[in-house]
């Protein structure tokens, strides 16, 4: 672990509380490293080309949680590092994010993200295709020129197993026989591998032995676990304005979830052929949507779910107990614990 104690520059000693709490964010304490994770941004966004700066300044303007550079730089300074390379990997995991998100929207015709329309419905799919292209390269980029190889190669293996995690998702679109099993894998390399990935770099970037790094790697796949069924959660039972997008999308887009596979574990013969009905219509209305949902609140699958969220943020947390009490240590307990109880 790479000495300097757990004091970084700007960073002030107040633990941060928990999201939602008057709106305040579990790395708000860390608002220096985050400021210089926005400045990269801004800085490696831009391209010459007037029309990709344009979309790309749109993305950024978007925010967003920031929850990917947060994990980077929690990670390291939670270890003691006080380095400046984190805001530097936080900035490109970001600049990834942002690529994913372009790109998900081009393959789910989506209108709308974070309460506005997306860069695919404003500009084309063939902008947001490019966009997404250009910050992907970006990103990969600023590292390479840094010699960051090691955490490359986490990214890279990370991109590999998103895909990976994209492919199976499409491949069971529309599968309401899908078993919860398949779900975990599918949301183990679509989300939370990345958040996993994020908390191993932090962890290399303060020198941390295989040990550590492995442990903080842990921490982050049961956060993206728990991460991934929450957001399947507010999908039901979310409110709209606050989410950003319309409930019951990913039925629409013929997404399983964990809410729809454990009602219909429960639900009669005919109620689970009444959710077929309605998942085949090219088109589902919000009353439809409405029927699907009565079935799972019939069955409790909302609160089976939000108990498997429960789970998973306990054993994040439990990944926790060695690391020395600190500011950022606090910030990360604080994380897991708002993402199970968020409501956008």
């Amino acid at each position: 672990m790479k000495a300097g104690g757990s004091v970084m520059a700007g960073a002030t000693m107040t633990p941060a509380p928990a999201v939602g709490t008057n709106g305040a964010r579990p790395w708000d304490g860390f608002s220096h490293d985050m400021a210089e994770v926005e400045r990269i941004l801004r800085e490696e966004s831009c391209s010459g080309v007037s029309l990709a700066e344009e979309v790309c300044r749109y993305v950024h303007e978007a925010g967003g949680k920031r929850l990917r550079p947060a994990l980077v730089i929690l990670s390291c300074r939670a270890l003691g590092s006080d380095s400046p390379e984190p805001w530097y990997a936080g900035a490109a995991v970001e600049m990834i994010h942002a690529a994913t998100l372009l790109h998900d929207d081009v393959v789910d015709h989506a209108q709308s993200r974070r309460g506005r329309v997306t860069v695919s419905a404003r500009w084309g799919d063939g902008p947001a295709v490019i966009a997404g292209n250009l910050l992907f390269s970006r990103a990969f980029g600023m590292l390479a020129r840094r010699e960051r190889v090691e955490e490359l190669r986490v990214l890279s293996n990370c991109m590999m197993t998103m895909c990976r995690g994209e492919i199976m998702q499409n491949v069971h679109r529309g599968n309401l026989e899908m078993t919860e099993a398949t779900y975990t894998n599918v949301i183990r390399a679509k989300t939370a591998d990345f958040l996993a990935a994020c908390c191993r770099i932090g962890a290399m970037l303060a020198g941390a032995d295989s040990r550590t790094m492995e442990r903080m790697a842990a921490y982050g796949m049961n956060l993206g676990l728990a991460f991934q069924v929450t957001d399947d959660l507010l999908d039901v039972c979310g409110d709209e304005r606050e989410i950003g997008k319309p409930v019951g999308g990913d039925l629409r887009e013929g997404k399983m979830t964990l809410p729809l596979i454990l009602g219909l574990q429960s639900a009669t013969p005919a109620e689970r052929e009444q959710v077929r009905a309605i998942a085949r219509q090219p088109a589902i209305t919000p009353e439809e949507f409405e029927r699907v949902r009565g079935v799972l609140l019939r069955y409790h699958a909302p609160e089976r779910t939000r108990r498997v969220a429960e789970a998973y943020t306990q054993a994040s947390l439990d990944q926790l107990d060695p690391l020395p009490e600190s500011p950022a240590r606090a910030a990360l307990a604080a994380l897991a614990e708002s993402l199970s109880t968020r409501s956008k």
